[in-house]
């Protein structure tokens, strides 16, 4: 799978710098992006980038501009992140994360 291109901006944001085609959706070069939201308490055992960082972005990407429903975003965030190989548990954490949290980003 192919990883988006980001270049750390300062304190959780980071740039796109490469456009970044998904599913024929384009993310332009120049989208912001702070990765995955997970608190810096949590860091330590889930940091906010690993293989779920292209995920985290394409997910970002669908909340900003709405092209799917919040559930088609949430559950591309799993599927993407299983793909990338995220292990299946934490992908279905992470999905269950954002349908609890996620409702007040979208």
């Amino acid at each position: 799978m192919k990883e988006i291109s980001l270049k750390h901006l300062k304190g959780s944001w980071w740039i796109v710098t490469e456009d970044f085609y998904h599913n024929g959706v384009l993310i332009h070069k120049g989208f912001k992006t702070d990765l995955a939201s997970i608190p810096r308490l949590l860091w330590s055992i889930c940091p906010p980038f690993g293989n779920y960082t292209t995920p985290a972005v394409i997910h970002d990407h669908a909340y900003g501009t709405k092209y799917n429903s919040r559930k088609e975003a949430d559950k591309g965030f799993r599927d993407n992140c299983i793909a990338y190989g995220v292990k299946k548990w934490k992908a279905n954490l992470f999905y269950r994360t954002v349908r609890i949290f996620g409702r007040s980003h979208y």
